[in-house]
């Protein structure tokens, strides 16, 4: 599996909480497409890998094998999408599921690095969620929609140094509330 060194996967993984936390937060209202595009890109690495494997096997052989006609690889299939799917919550995927996969080690990195992406953002996302009113809006005005302090501090009547303080001093200490939890799942020996 040939990947682009300065994908977003890699940038997450290799950052530690102070970066993954700056990652978030630069990207707050992509955040949610980055995690789906990665989940999606992944999926259907592991799924063009098994399939080109189910090929190979049968090319192989030599010759079409009769089957009992009991199998459904419809079934299969989905039972396969429904696996990779929890494994992007879980960050575990059924070692069955790669047996043979070229590269698999590198898809169970992307896979624990998209659970973790999520468990990231949730916590992010929650801590947010307890803002006192005034800071609420001000991040929701600055992150989310993008404001610039200018235009914050014209829509409240402050200058926008107060505005830039104000937001500075919020975002140190979300950074506060995140850094120490983010730390856990930055540990080596807790990546695998």
């Amino acid at each position: 599996m040939k990947k682009d060194k300065t994908d977003f996967l890699t940038l997450y993984r290799q950052a530690d909480a102070d970066g993954r936390f700056d990652l978030m937060m630069a990207n707050f209202t992509k955040f949610p497409g980055i995690i789906k595009n990665a989940e999606v890109k992944t999926m259907y690495r592991i799924r063009s890998e098994r399939e080109y494997l189910r090929s190979r096997s049968r090319d192989e052989l030599g010759v079409r094998v009769q089957g009992s006609g009991m199998a459904d690889t419809t079934s299969e299939e989905a039972m396969d999408i429904t696996a990779i799917k929890e494994s992007f919550i879980t960050g575990k995927l059924p070692k069955a599921m790669l047996k043979g996969v070229e590269g698999a080690e590198d898809y169970l990195e992307d896979i624990r690095t998209i659970s973790l992406m999520h468990m990231d953002y949730e916590l992010l996302q929650g801590i947010v969620a307890t803002l006192e009113e005034n800071e609420a809006k001000l991040f929701r005005m600055h992150v989310v929609e993008g404001q610039f302090f200018k235009e914050i501090g014209d829509e409240d009547g402050r200058n926008m140094e107060t505005v830039r303080k104000r937001m500075q001093k919020l975002r140190n200490r979300l950074r506060d509330d995140m850094v120490e939890l983010l730390e856990i799942n930055c540990r080596k020996d807790r990546r695998k």
